[in-house]
């Protein structure tokens, strides 16, 4: 069973029935992010209703859910380490702090703790009060809106590496670098280990154990990057290790800070990174996770087949692929120009044959 971080979720892990659904999913070979997710998903849920005695709230109707649901859109942002996030400034245009895929998956997470419990007959309603959406159907809980998808166009990438060359830690350097080369998840940068690396190749193996859809890959570093990561790891990092410990084959990016020295650095990490960056660059938009949209956009126009690009991202199906691919606006205007060739030149026959008829 894949270990549990009860410390996230406290409601949780005092309730016998709650914690045997958390661990039923570690049971089931989940990877650990998603474990955590359920985890703080389901204890913001009971977190919402301090004074509902839980057995009543086992019974819930749809009543009690919607009151969730708008406690959501409400609530403001934290991180998942339970601190106040710098996101609790960011209103998005539904006039919620929190983004709407994030309530989907809270609101996801409790319908599939309910469907449990009326399978495990702990709910005594066999009736899921989570509503779900039918497509062309009938409308879920929390609508999906559409919106046009960013990634950097060339000259906000430019300015990005140059920020990064300029500004950043070695150790930053790389991990900006290895999360665009290898269209990398922040949990996937922070589990990476030195003996990971095949210093022959340039390549870093993925292993399957440490990615979301538990699907192993290979990373094929580009020189720049190779450079610095080797940098990193001979200098900075071999001084961290010296001074405080540590194993010099285990994860690669430390900690570098007074409070925790020599040790493996979170998520939050990369996140803090993308966010210095967001900020100095007024890129509102960027984040660890548009390195991954950005270099499976590239390795498309590259000329690699979908099939192909699907396998580097660690795909299990196409579609999700296709979700992650972009056309650069640019690009999509050149290609529209190219239909409006024929009507300019209707247009240019047809101005034409009237100034003679005249």
């Amino acid at each position: 069973m894949q270990e549990i971080n009860w410390t996230c979720c406290p409601l949780v892990a005092q309730n016998p029935i709650t914690r045997a659904f958390i661990e039923q999913i570690a049971k089931e070979r989940k990877s650990k992010s998603t474990i955590e997710n359920y985890s703080r998903d389901l204890n913001d849920f009971l977190t919402a209703f301090p004074d509902t005695p839980f057995a009543e709230l086992l019974e819930a109707d749809e009543s009690r859910i919607a009151d969730y649901v708008d406690w959501l859109w409400k609530r403001e942002a934290q991180r998942s380490d339970g601190q106040a996030s710098d996101r609790s400034k960011i209103t998005y245009i539904t006039g919620s702090h929190l983004a709407p895929a994030t309530i989907r998956r809270r609101v996801g997470t409790v319908r599939n703790f309910y469907q449990w419990s009326i399978r495990l007959r702990h709910r005594r309603d066999s009736i899921n009060p989570v509503r779900e959406g039918v497509r062309g159907r009938e409308r879920g809980l929390v609508p999906v809106l559409t919106s046009v998808p960013w990634i950097p166009d060339e000259q906000q990438w430019k300015a990005i590496l140059i920020h990064v060359l300029t500004k950043c830690s070695t150790r930053d350097q790389a991990i900006v670098l290895l999360a665009h080369d290898g269209a990398l998840r922040r949990e996937e940068i922070v589990l990476l280990r030195v003996d990971d690396i095949d210093w022959r190749t340039h390549t870093i193996a993925i292993r399957a154990e440490m990615t979301k859809n538990r699907l192993p890959g290979t990373i094929v570093l580009s020189h720049p990057t190779w450079s610095r990561l080797k940098e990193y790891i001979e200098g900075d990092r071999a001084a961290l290790i010296k001074c405080y410990g540590g194993a010099s084959q285990g994860p690669i990016f430390l900690s570098d800070s007074q409070r925790n020295p020599g040790q493996p650095i979170s998520k939050w990490t990369v996140k803090d990174i993308f966010d210095r960056m967001r900020d100095e660059l007024h890129l509102p938009q960027l984040t660890p996770h548009k390195m991954r949209h950005l270099m499976l956009t590239e390795l498309k126009k590259s000329g690699m087949e979908l099939l192909d690009v699907s396998r580097y991202a660690r795909h299990r199906s196409l579609s999700s692929t296709e979700i992650y691919l972009h056309t650069d606006l640019s690009e999509l205007a050149r290609d529209v120009n190219k239909a409006h060739r024929r009507l300019e030149t209707l247009i240019a026959q047809v101005e034409a044959e009237s100034h003679d008829s005249i």
